[in-house]
């Protein structure tokens, strides 16, 4: 059997460059909102998103949901996820 291949989807919301106030953006809006927040950091970039929503129809409804909650640049991320000994992730953007 192969290694199945992966995506999980997330909802970027914003990207702040403060680790704490991103923290604190992520808990406000789980709250808010009732759904699980994820902070990616990458460089000094700390991206706040929905997710992971392992199924595209979540993702685009909790991006239905940021949208109508005041947050319209929000936009969905797509993560490959590749099972090996290291996760290979490579993200894509999608707002539509």
């Amino acid at each position: 059997m192969h290694s199945a291949r992966h995506h999980a989807y997330y909802v970027q919301l914003a990207a702040l460059s403060d680790g704490l106030k991103a923290n604190q953006t992520a808990e406000q809006l789980a709250k808010n909102h009732g759904l699980p927040t994820h902070i990616a950091r990458r460089d000094q970039v700390y991206r706040v998103r929905f997710g992971p929503f392992y199924d595209r129809g979540q993702a685009q409804q909790a991006m239905r949901t940021a949208k109508q909650h005041q947050l319209p640049g929000a936009f969905i991320v797509t993560e490959a996820l590749v099972n090996t000994d290291s996760t290979v992730t490579s993200a894509k953007t999608d707002n539509q």
